[in-house]
């Protein structure tokens, strides 16, 4: 909740900082004609994530719910997974190789809500 919550306000309060970061790190790729594009999209599935993430904390405290917890997991792993895709378009391995340590935390915290 809280790393996609602040990606969301970076991204937000520091458009043209992160444009042209984006651009820089993609100048190289087919993505770079639709970086604006693709950044409007990543701020869009960051605050999904983060409201699913805060609605499902508030319904898992409250009624013991985890709906929404397991729709958060999903649509962060989403995010996560198009993330990567552009890492590795990008070429950063290094980038990738830590995305790849989130996602496999959320697919981890995804099963332990599945099961209990």
């Amino acid at each position: 909740m809280i790393t996609f919550l602040t990606s969301t306000i970076e991204k937000v309060t520091d458009w043209k900082g992160q444009l042209e970061w984006f651009e820089k790190h993609f100048n190289e790729t087919i993505l770079r004609p639709k970086i604006a594009f693709f950044l409007k999209t990543l701020i869009i599935l960051d605050f999904i994530t983060s409201a699913l993430a805060v609605i499902g904390l508030i319904t898992l405290l409250w009624n013991g719910d985890q709906t929404y917890g397991v729709y958060a997991h999903i649509s962060a792993a989403i995010t996560v997974l198009c993330m990567l895709l552009g890492q590795r378009i990008a070429k950063d391995y290094q980038g990738a190789s830590s995305l790849s340590t989130y996602f496999l935390v959320l697919i981890f915290g995804l099963y332990l809500l599945l099961i209990l």
